[in-house]
């Protein structure tokens, strides 16, 4: 069953905010060393490359989907990539 417009338009941005969430907290486990900030980065990571496969699996058109995922990754403004969005690049503009 395909999905509709909504449906994936809602699968983009939840990739999005799970990419947002993944840098602020590696950037965050980089700058104080925290434990638990890597470790949830990690599970944002796996949350990333699970809607992924969904972006995939219904065959959604956007930059998100073919986005390698790395944890090298730690300059929000350019390693993450663009955003597909107003609403994603405000939030993740207002958080940098």
């Amino acid at each position: 069953m395909p999905l509709s417009d909504s449906e994936r338009a809602d699968l983009l941005l939840m990739r999005e905010e799970e990419r947002l969430a993944r840098d602020l907290y590696r950037r965050s486990h980089q700058a104080w060393g925290v434990p638990i900030f890597g470790n949830i980065s990690d599970g944002e990571q796996r949350h990333h490359d699970a809607i992924g496969r969904l972006l995939k699996r219904y065959s959604v058109p956007g930059v998100a989907v073919d986005r390698p995922s790395s944890n090298a990754s730690t300059d929000l403004s350019v390693q993450s990539g663009p955003l597909p969005g107003p609403a994603a690049r405000r939030i993740y503009t207002h958080r940098t």
